[in-house]
């Protein structure tokens, strides 16, 4: 299933597995896989004294699945997104 922008970020938030393509800062555009799903993000540590990052409402910050790290994106930057099935 390929998504319009409309309702995109939806997709991830409702913990799909999803390709998404954007453009980075640089120019270049990636297609990334990525999720929110709990049963595929590790689980937070929290640090004593450390503070936590500032909420960035225009930033989207996913799971990536093939560098298992966190990534973000920027929304404004948002080009599609494709529902994986697993």
């Amino acid at each position: 299933i390929r998504l319009s922008l409309v309702g995109s970020e939806m997709c991830i938030r409702d913990r799909n597995i999803c390709n998404v393509e954007f453009t980075k800062v640089n120019g270049e555009n990636r297609i990334m896989p990525c999720t929110l799903r709990n049963d595929v993000v590790p689980p937070t540590t929290v640090i004593p004294g450390k503070e936590s990052k500032k909420s960035n409402d225009s930033v989207m910050n996913v799971w990536c699945t093939d560098k298992n790290a966190w990534r973000s994106f920027k929304i404004q930057n948002l080009v599609s997104i494709e529902i994986k099935n697993d």
